[in-house]
């Protein structure tokens, strides 16, 4: 099938949710070779810049809710959603990863068109999957991801999933004295993996965990031409540790 998307090509550190990266290609790649998984679902996008991935699985969803912080990225999202969303399931919703999240009932204003309606934070208790592709580019940031994730797992169905990609960057970094990716690390010290995944870093694990998960293969057709599949990217399917 046809998308359009409105991005930039290059931008700068605060504009990169108007830009498409490689993970996000990459996790629309694995969406569209697992659509019928998706069938009347209800699924939130993390960090959803220009909403490929949340547009490619609203083809079959009951309801998705892109995210992110900027107006900027928020308002070119809308402006996807807008030429793509012909069943009119998505809804374009800001969410600061840094602020307490579900709102409370009490707290919810509609003052903007991308403010979250009480409905809205009902439905999220059917949710069955978060999306984010390359989301891990700064430790200040994962936390407040890892937090969210974590806030948002514990309202949505029992078995509700963060299904994530992730770009390793290398650097050798004299801290450690090897190279490594420690956005990469740091995030993974926070995270129980199942069976073979991460390989061992510099960086230990955390004392404790708060996601749970395994890598998926790359086994899956590359029906997305614009980006190169190469082995620092990576997927996961994640669950939240119940405390």
């Amino acid at each position: 099938f046809h998308i359009d998307i409105t991005m930039k090509t290059r931008s700068t550190i605060r504009e990169c949710g108007v830009q498409i990266w490689g993970a996000s290609l990459y996790l629309s790649d694995w969406i569209l070779s697992k659509l019928s998984q998706f069938q009347d679902a209800v699924v939130m996008e993390l960090g959803a810049g220009v909403g490929l991935p949340g547009v490619v699985v609203a083809r079959v969803c009951r309801r998705v809710f892109l995210t992110d912080y900027e107006d900027k990225s928020l308002r070119n999202c809308l402006r996807n959603v807008m030429l793509n969303d012909k069943r009119g399931v998505c809804s374009v919703r800001k969410l600061d990863w840094s602020d307490e999240f579900p709102i409370k009932k009490d707290e919810v204003k509609q003052q903007s068109e991308f403010d979250w309606t009480e409905k809205e934070l009902m439905e999220l208790k059917s949710c069955n999957y978060l999306l984010a592709a390359d989301v891990i580019y700064s430790n200040e940031l994962t936390t407040s991801f890892l937090n969210k994730v974590v806030q948002i797992l514990s309202i949505c169905r029992e078995d509700a999933k963060l299904i994530m990609t992730i770009e390793k960057r290398y650097n050798f970094t004299l801290p450690e004295l090897c190279t490594t990716c420690r956005e990469y690390d740091f995030f993974f010290s926070h995270v129980q993996v199942e069976g073979a995944g991460r390989e061992e870093t510099c960086i230990g694990s955390a004392k404790t965990f708060l996601l749970r998960g395994k890598k998926l293969g790359s086994d899956f057709e590359k029906r997305l031409k614009e980006y190169d599949r190469s082995d620092e990217m990576e997927l996961w399917e994640l669950i939240r540790i119940p405390t």
